[in-house]
């Protein structure tokens, strides 16, 4: 984890983020995460830098909502960058 900010951290590590979003969600109830436009479009558009959604695939009581304009099925430049939370592998 790195700070940037007095208030800001930098997760890179899948786990520690999936770990922080169910720690926000218990805390709070909701969360909503704003994604970075400038920094998707600065690297093409790549999916692997688009907004991120980790899934526990052996999690069946957990529903995952996501809204985005850009959430193409099968696209390359899809905003969202699905990851299984324990092997941190892309999930098309």
């Amino acid at each position: 984890m790195i700070q940037e900010t007095d208030d800001t951290w930098v997760v890179r590590e899948h786990l520690q983020q999936f770990q922080g979003n169910l720690e926000t969600l218990k805390k709070f109830g909701s969360m909503t995460v704003q994604s970075d436009y400038d920094s998707w479009k600065a690297s093409g558009f790549q999916n692997s830098r688009a907004k991120l959604l980790m899934l526990d695939q052996s999690d069946y009581n957990t529903q995952h909502i996501f809204f985005d304009d850009n959430a193409d099925d099968g696209d390359d430049n899809c905003i969202v960058d699905v990851r299984d939370v324990i092997t941190g592998e892309k999930i098309p």
